[in-house]
């Protein structure tokens, strides 16, 4: 009987967990859809600026952002992919609402939560701007 339970468990969550990556693995390998996604790092990661912190570090990494216009960090680029990342995710959020094909219950559901990264990127960014002397 424990070995009933244990293995309705397993896969109830761990085999669940598993196909899901599968799915998700098939998805990005399939009819170039990994190139798709390398594309978008990539310009993102450009965005950030990383060229820029690689290529002209400033000359103390231990800051996580630099106070200055010019120059930032390497963490500061991390920090400005991840503001751009989710600024992305709330607009591509704020079209899957849009869409005729997505339930009407979670129309909403899409929309408050496009608004909710939306102004968390813009505020990230707004905070940001403001700590290297911009604002």
């Amino acid at each position: 009987m424990i070995r009933r339970v244990f293995e309705s468990w397993y896969d109830r969550t761990i085999g669940a967990a598993r196909d899901s990556a599968n799915r998700m693995a098939s998805y990005f390998t399939k009819r170039g859809n990994l190139l798709q996604v390398f594309y978008v790092v990539l310009l993102v990661g450009f965005t950030a600026g990383f060229i820029d912190a690689i290529f002209f570090p400033v000359s103390s990494q231990s800051y996580v952002i630099w106070p200055g216009t010019g120059e930032q960090t390497v963490a500061e680029a991390f920090i400005d992919f991840f503001v751009v990342a989710v600024g992305g995710g709330g607009i591509y959020l704020a079209y899957l609402s849009g869409r005729q094909t997505t339930s009407p219950r979670m129309v909403n559901f899409y929309l408050a939560l496009s608004l909710l990264l939306v102004a968390v990127s813009l505020l990230a960014g707004i905070e940001i701007a403001i700590i290297k002397g911009y604002g």
